[in-house]
């Protein structure tokens, strides 16, 4: 290639680039990832394959080839631009989804022998634990000493009260039978209180109230409850 016509290509390039970053606002290249070619290069490149191109004696060529390369590139551009806008709108339907996503947990009535209880299923949607929770009276002011601040009856009002037990750090997603040690073991059968909280300085370990509080839904915390009977009382019954 001559020395003038090379020249030539590269003065049409410049002025192509210039015209593409006026109209679009960004540099050609802005929009190609990881991309190591100019502006002008790349069209440089545009221009050596356009037919209409005729060097620098033909003024109607020269015309027509930056009218040809500047709509190519106002093309390329508008591809980008969409593919760009289809992956934006992808992402944020993925992160609207996840916002969607809420916390989950079912307990139901079992029998124990006080040390631990059984979680059947509980969904986390960004990790956490599944925690026991004492079910206080929701009188607790008015309870007597005999009742001892222990919910023994579904049908009771109550609340949760303070933990008795978690588990250790769960993964996102669901899970299925978590076994959860209680920190002292029950004396009696009672109402529990399966809640899921969250691991919110994350670092795996609960630390609940300093941290890692409950996942929320529909402005309360996820919870379920559950009748926990002791194994002894019910051979007592038997015998």
């Amino acid at each position: 290639m001559s020395l003038e016509k090379r020249s030539t290509e590269h003065d049409l390039a410049q002025t192509i680039a210039g015209l593409t970053i006026g109209i679009s606002g960004l540099p050609f290249t802005s929009l190609l990832p990881n991309s190591s070619v100019s502006s002008v290069e790349t069209f440089e490149r545009i221009i050596r394959f356009l037919p209409n191109y005729g060097g620098t004696n033909n003024a109607m060529s020269r015309a027509i080839t930056v009218g040809v390369a500047v709509l190519a590139a106002l093309v390329f551009l508008l591809g980008a631009s969409i593919a760009f806008a289809a992956t934006d709108a992808g992402t944020t339907v993925q992160d609207n989804e996840t916002e969607n996503e809420t916390a989950t947990v079912t307990f139901e009535n079992q029998t124990s022998n006080g040390t631990a209880v059984v979680v059947n299923n509980t969904s986390l949607p960004e990790g956490g634990f599944a925690v026991i929770h004492a079910a206080a009276p929701a009188d607790a002011d008015n309870a007597t000493e005999e009742e001892n601040g222990i919910v023994t009856n579904m049908s009771e009002e109550y609340e949760p009260g303070e933990v008795l037990g978690n588990s250790t750090y769960l993964e996102s997603g669901d899970h299925e039978n978590v076994t959860i040690e209680l920190n002292e073991s029950l004396e009696e059968s009672q109402v529990l209180i399966a809640m899921a909280h969250q691991d919110t300085n994350d670092n795996e370990t609960y630390e609940f109230p300093e941290a890692d509080d409950p996942y929320i839904a529909d402005e309360e915390p996820v919870i379920d409850d559950a009748l926990i009977t002791l194994e002894d009382e019910m051979n007592e019954t038997d015998d």
